[in-house]
């Protein structure tokens, strides 16, 4: 497939996604399988039609078949730049071929945490037959002398290893974001790097790590959520879609546990309500203080809602017996 094939099928995949019906989900299933056959991936590909990031949302589409074909879709992707030589995500020695084992040559091991800006021999980066291996600062030769402050230079690079892990998009775009994460991190703890900045920045780096939130990662690097906008989330608005709906169903289920422990209410038309002149009143009753004194009844007027709490029995009858 050409660049305007796979435009036009990346664009007709976006609308069927969008679409979100059973005739559409039939379409999405045959685009995906069309450009896993048709497109042979390189990073310079992949940054001119934002392909990986269209296909990478779908990585947690409610239809597991999507999900599973978009997951080796992605991976077929990994494989296809790490054996290519103009991807910058997965660089090797030049003259090796994708075939080629392990340099024998002894690696030149840095005695310092920055990462070298020159080409080693070190197998972790020359060695093409790394698609397992994800995507880091190292392997993308950042420099990590971004500031002049330690900390905030190894944050910076968590932020970027976490964005980059399955990540398309070009290095510079990559470490942007992160530094925009970093600077407005500390600009909202009033430029103090201690330990509410580490805490914040590691709990920003857990959940962009998360291997079962791609959607998150995708939205950061693409901009639709700004460095703002995350750096004040919650972690449950951080959240992945399969966790909240987790989250959901455990809030129902407590929810129905805590309704289902209450007394159970008996309903009369001894009482009359004194909102709305019914006789339906249930009522229930707690021995609420010492064992000497009457138990407290709690009624509640069947039509209307009005209530009476805490009252003892003689008290919340007269409060409903209104005539």
């Amino acid at each position: 497939m050409d660049i305007a094939e796979i435009k036009e099928a990346q664009k007709a995949l976006d609308h069927a996604v969008q679409a979100n019906s059973p005739i559409h989900f039939k379409k999405v299933l045959e685009l995906l399988e069309k450009l896993r056959v048709g497109v042979v991936a390189t990073a310079s590909l992949l940054r001119e039609t934002k392909l990986g990031i269209s296909v990478g949302k779908l990585r947690t589409h409610a239809e597991k078949e999507v999900q599973e074909l978009a997951k080796s879709l992605v991976k077929k992707w990994k494989n296809d730049v790490s054996a290519s030589k103009g991807g910058p995500a997965f660089v090797h020695t030049p003259g090796t071929t994708p075939s080629n084992t392990i340099s024998s040559t002894k690696p030149t091991v840095s005695t310092s945490n920055c990462v070298s800006t020159k080409p080693c021999s070190n197998s972790s980066t020359s060695n093409p037959n790394t698609s397992s291996k994800e995507r880091d600062a190292k392997g993308d030769r950042i420099d990590c002398q971004l500031t002049k402050d330690k900390t905030r230079d190894q944050c910076i690079l968590l932020v970027y290893n976490a964005l980059s892990s399955d990540s398309f998009s070009p290095s510079d775009q990559i470490l942007k974001r992160a530094r925009t994460i970093e600077e407005t991190v500390l600009k909202n703890l009033k430029n103090q790097v201690d330990g509410e900045y580490r805490k914040k920045m590691r709990s920003l780096y857990l959940n962009l790590k998360d291997k079962k939130n791609p959607s998150l990662r995708h939205a950061v690097v693409s901009g639709e959520i700004s460095a703002s906008r995350l750096t004040t989330m919650t972690p449950a608005e951080m959240a992945s879609e399969e966790r909240k709906e987790a989250n959901k169903k455990l809030e129902e289920a407590n929810m129905f546990n805590t309704l289902g422990a209450k007394e159970d209410k008996a309903v009369t038309d001894m009482f009359l309500c004194g909102k709305c002149k019914h006789r339906k009143v249930s009522y229930y009753q707690l021995q609420t203080r010492s064992a000497d004194e009457p138990m407290t009844t709690f009624c509640e007027c069947v039509h209307c809602g009005g209530s009476s709490a805490k009252y003892t029995a003689l008290l919340s009858f007269l409060f409903f017996l209104k005539v």
